[in-house]
């Protein structure tokens, strides 16, 4: 059962990588595709598929293997480091990454968990904001894990230093706290682990 449940991943992998890159295919790079690498990263990528239970990381697995290939600046070294860190990744710790990749779509998507303040002609409504106060309201029933969260996607090069002593004083959205606490790499990881054709 245990192999057919891998052959399983593996052939929803080739099913949906096939009706993808036809959709993709005017994106594709030449030199990326005609380059002997593409295999071992193919190969990575299959492995890491049949291996993981989690549907929404075989989904993102797929989703860097197409990123390289339709990449201007595609970069192995980088398609294989992505996968390392997919791969070690919690599906909390890719919620937050979510989050960070764009708050204000986030918090609009999720019904505005944190709410505009109340500003008017007769009154303008400022405070002061911590981003562990914004985040544990973002992830109320998840709050120890945010801290945990946040030092391992900061190993990982993928958030800024200090993002947890970050304060705002605003009379806007409290959620622009949460704005640029990605790296550049962060950004580009996140871009690589979301659907190509959005």
């Amino acid at each position: 059962k245990q192999v057919e449940r891998k052959i399983q991943r593996l052939n929803e992998f080739l099913t949906g990588l096939s009706h993808e890159l036809g959709k993709l295919e005017d994106q594709i790079k030449d030199e990326c595709v005609k380059n002997d690498d593409i295999l071992d990263i193919f190969e990575q990528t299959s492995k890491q598929i049949i291996s993981e239970r989690n549907k929404d990381k075989r989904c993102k697995f797929k989703n860097i293997f197409e990123h390289t290939m339709t990449d201007t600046e595609f970069d192995f070294d980088d398609t294989e480091q992505f996968l390392r860190i997919l791969h070690d990744l919690s599906p909390f710790q890719l919620k937050v990454l979510a989050v960070l990749y764009n708050p204000s779509r986030y918090n609009k998507q999720n019904g505005n968990i944190i709410p505009d303040p109340i500003n008017n002609q007769y009154q303008s409504s400022w405070g002061q904001y911590s981003i562990t106060e914004i985040m544990s309201r973002l992830f109320s029933n998840q709050k120890e894990e945010i801290r945990p969260a946040i030092a391992y996607l900061y190993y990982n090069g993928l958030v800024v230093e200090k993002l947890m002593d970050r304060t705002l004083q605003t009379n806007d959205n409290p959620i622009h706290i949460l704005d640029n606490s990605l790296t550049s790499f962060g950004k580009r990881f996140v871009r690589y682990i979301l659907d190509p054709r959005n």
